[in-house]
């Protein structure tokens, strides 16, 4: 969406800087506007593929959470929201899991021009506290655990141009950029039983991930007795434009979006499919399920999520 666009964030500070005729019209502008608020609970699986050649033991993540969100139409062609989310993620990798409770803030937007071309955004930034355990075993058993508070902020921006078949059909080929800074402090492990000898320490780092991505969005609905059912098909090639690996993040950006980054060192060049359904009984209720994959060499990802919306 044009940087213009987004001028209805600073509105709160406009009386400051223009003149009171201009502020008078901007506020009416403002208060003019219609906005649409929901809701949303969702729930969600990923498995993450072991690497044998690196010895890297699989990861699998639950997640669970509840979002909140408002946006309006600034125009015919371009709409502003924000969303609020909280969540609590499960995880398991080997001999160690872990526990982490999340809260995230995200900003979207989109843009909408030369009829059917459109530009999408959206930026996050969540906090995360999170414990984790792990035991070794040598001769006796030892439980090693660890509490830390972690941050991170990401963003997606796509372009893309839908061609419409009929008035239920569009294909959206499109391409993306996605990126993500995860950042925690300097911790340690603590023995809470056995000896301390294998307790690890870690220093604070920022570990940053981007990717790119060059696909098809597919989009077909039906008018049912009962309501309105969509699906929409996913393909993609997506490219890593880094070489770190990484941890498990997610939160709700609006009720079709999920901004996520997955952990563990994926392959540079990987291949996505995706298939979500909807059911909207009403223009204020749906129930929503999606699946996706990602698969390429020593990379094998899944993950689902089912979500229920209420708009009002």
């Amino acid at each position: 969406m044009r940087r213009s666009r987004l001028a209805w964030l600073g509105l709160i500070a406009l009386p400051a800087f223009a003149p009171a005729a201009q502020a008078q019209d901007a506020l009416t502008w403002f208060s003019g506007l219609h906005w649409r608020s929901w809701s949303s609970v969702y729930a969600g699986r990923s498995f993450i593929g072991a690497d044998a050649t690196t010895g890297t033991p699989g990861v699998t993540a639950s997640l669970a959470g509840v979002s909140f969100g408002t946006d309006t139409l600034l125009d015919a062609n371009n709409l502003a929201g924000f969303s609020v989310s909280a969540s609590r993620q499960t995880f398991s990798s080997g001999n160690a899991e872990g526990v982490s409770d999340d809260r995230a803030i995200a900003l979207y937007g989109r843009h909408r021009f030369f009829g059917h071309a459109y530009i999408t955004e959206a930026l996050g930034y969540g906090w995360h506290d999170i414990d984790t355990s792990r035991s070794v075993r040598l001769g006796s058993t030892t439980l090693l655990k660890a509490s830390l508070q972690a941050a991170d902020a990401g963003g997606r921006l796509e372009a893309g141009y839908g061609f419409t078949f009929g008035s239920t059909r569009t294909l959206s080929p499109y391409v993306a950029l996605v990126g993500d800074a995860y950042m925690t402090p300097a911790y340690s492990e603590s023995a809470v039983s056995g000896s301390s000898r294998f307790a690890a320490a870690f220093a604070a780092s920022t570990i940053g991930i981007m990717h790119g991505e060059l696909g098809t969005h597919y989009e077909q609905s039906w008018q049912l007795a009962h309501g309105n059912l969509s699906l929409e098909l996913l393909g993609a090639w997506e490219h890593e434009l880094d070489d770190n690996p990484f941890v498990l993040t997610s939160f709700l950006i609006d009720p079709t979006v999920t901004f996520q980054a997955r952990g563990v060192r994926p392959a540079i060049d990987t291949g996505l499919a995706g298939l979500g359904l909807r059911f909207a009984t009403s223009q204020r209720f749906s129930v929503g399920l999606r699946g996706d994959t990602r698969l390429g060499a020593r990379t094998t990802i899944f993950s689902g999520t089912l979500d229920a919306t209420f708009n009002w």
